[in-house]
């Protein structure tokens, strides 16, 4: 009866923690640039720009001037610049993302993962930062 008992309680602890992971966020909407396949070029997000990877692999230059800017990864997407500088928006990560070496510019730099994120460089800050 006991080993039922710790069975039951094994699997209800493990579904519950498949149903209980962080869901990720829908893709911003504040004036999108949409990737939806292999893209290297070079892109400058300003105030309230975002910059959605839908598929495929990125493999760019990516600036990110402004607090309110946001570069999206979608599920199955790849991010793997060849360069970020002025990391001063958001980076939410619900694809696979590669982020190299950069520096954090102000306070309202973060970085949201859902997925897998690894980084190849450096990080630069003397800001405060959210991970």
């Amino acid at each position: 009866m006991n080993k039922i008992i710790a069975s039951f309680a094994f699997l209800a602890v493990l579904f519950s923690a498949a149903f209980l992971q962080a869901q990720c966020p829908m893709p911003p909407n504040n004036n999108p640039t949409v990737i939806s396949g292999d893209n290297a070029g070079s892109f400058t997000l300003s105030s309230n720009k975002s910059l959605i990877i839908s598929a495929g692999n990125f493999t760019g230059n990516v600036s990110i001037l402004s607090g309110t800017a946001v570069v999206y990864i979608s599920p199955g997407a790849t991010f793997q610049p060849a360069t970020l500088t002025n990391l001063n928006g958001k980076i939410i990560n619900c694809g696979t993302a590669s982020i190299p070496s950069f520096n954090i510019n102000n306070d309202s730099a973060a970085i949201e993962n859902y997925n897998k994120l690894t980084f190849t460089g450096t990080i630069g800050t003397n800001k405060k930062s959210f991970w």
